[in-house]
């Protein structure tokens, strides 16, 4: 069965050089170290912005306006603080979590984080079951999936130590639609969960 985001234009954005964007990109960062380390608040800002524009009850997260390019880029710079990424970066379900908890109860919204941890050793990785009822339940809840890739492994896909965000998913073919430096990917999570050489994980949260 294939999924999607109830409202997939929500994350549609009006770049100022007349081109749209899907989702956020941290190449839109200002400084060089933001733009380094940024994978992971603008995975969180596209979260953010969704679940602010979908459901009422979170509008205190962001004062969102579909295809606000400077708008977003707003609160990608707010998010930021959020993250500290150490040596190396936001490399867990829990720092990044963490990250959007505090971000969202900074504006009096309480989130509950759900978390699939995807070990680097390969006979304790969830199966492709597991990871397929994961993803498909939180789209099915209509909110994103932040995912975060440590290594490639077979995949052709631009790089490694990288948090995306998934929101679509395919569950037959285990192929997600994702937003990455505010373009879509697709990607085929089977084939990552198989070969990647460190593994990851999947982060998604609700409003409580």
């Amino acid at each position: 069965m294939e999924l999607m985001l109830m409202h997939p234009e929500f994350l549609r954005l009006n770049c100022p050089d007349g081109q749209a964007a899907w989702g956020g990109s941290q190449l839109w960062y200002p400084l060089r170290w933001e733009r380094a380390a940024g994978c992971a608040p603008t995975a969180a800002s596209n979260m953010v912005w969704y679940i602010a524009l979908s459901q009422p009850e979170s509008r205190h997260l962001y004062n969102a306006v579909c295809g606000d390019y400077a708008l977003f880029l707003d609160l990608m710079r707010k998010v930021f603080p959020f993250f500290s990424p150490g040596f190396r970066g936001i490399n867990s379900s829990a720092l990044f979590s963490d990250g959007v908890k505090r971000y969202a109860l900074a504006q009096g919204v309480e989130l509950a984080a759900h978390m699939l941890d995807i070990p680097f050793r390969r006979r304790k990785r969830a199966g492709i079951d597991t990871v397929n009822d994961f993803i498909s339940e939180a789209i099915g809840k209509d909110t994103p999936v932040a995912f975060l890739n440590l290594s490639n492994g077979a995949l052709k896909i631009p790089e490694s130590w990288h948090w995306v965000t998934i929101v679509g998913y395919d569950s037959e073919r285990s192929v997600a639609k994702v937003s990455n430096y505010g373009a879509e990917l697709k990607v085929s999570i089977s084939e990552w969960l198989d070969t990647s050489r460190l593994g990851g994980c999947f982060v998604y949260f609700d409003v409580t």
